[in-house]
């Protein structure tokens, strides 16, 4: 693995902007890399509501501006406040998740419109609308359009917050304590 900097005051990066489909989103250039993949970091990724939307936006998809409009409804009535979401039953979400259907917290405003590139659609709720996306070629890249850390009384949603821990603390780097055996002699 490269040697990374270490970041202090004098090197620290500014963020970096992007664009796709007339959306510009501000976001650290490493968070950005992460997302579009262009790292090839297997560093697990797990993006919850309007993460979701940045994610697919950094991989060149879209979304919608107005998630209430796709529904026909007006957005006082919280309407998107509960969903039934089916999740894909091959997908890598079923199967940590261990269920095929869910009820979620969907709160959001925009929503997962056109798909971005290398994502699956692995989730839909009853009217069609993609709410959970994964990347099939990296061991745990999940975006979902609802707070999975607000559902702790379900145990589905504790499955796959444990999931991401569990693929989190099994990443191995050299970056954890930089230069630990220079500041220790």
């Amino acid at each position: 693995m490269a040697e990374q900097p270490e970041i202090t005051a004098d090197n620290v990066v500014p963020f970096a902007q992007f664009q796709s489909h007339g959306w510009s989103v501000v976001l650290p250039p490493h968070l950005l890399d992460l997302l579009r993949h262009d790292s090839g970091s297997q560093i697990p990724v797990l993006a919850v509501n309007g993460g979701c939307q940045w994610l697919n936006l950094a991989r060149g998809g879209s979304i919608y501006n107005d998630a209430a409009a796709f529904y026909g409804v007006d957005l006082d009535t919280r309407l998107m406040a509960r969903q039934e979401v089916s999740l894909i039953s091959t997908s890598g979400l079923r199967r940590v998740m261990d269920r095929l259907e869910l009820e979620v917290n969907c709160t959001v405003n925009q929503a997962v419109s056109v798909l971005g590139r290398g994502l699956q659609v692995v989730g839909r709720d009853s009217k069609g609308m993609i709410q959970a996306v994964e990347d099939p070629h990296h061991p745990f890249f999940v975006g979902v359009q609802w707070a999975p850390e607000y559902l702790l009384h379900k145990r589905a949603q504790r499955r796959l917050l444990r999931a991401f821990v569990r693929a989190a603390s099994a990443i191995e780097t050299d970056a954890e304590v930089p230069h630990q055996d220079q500041r220790t002699g």
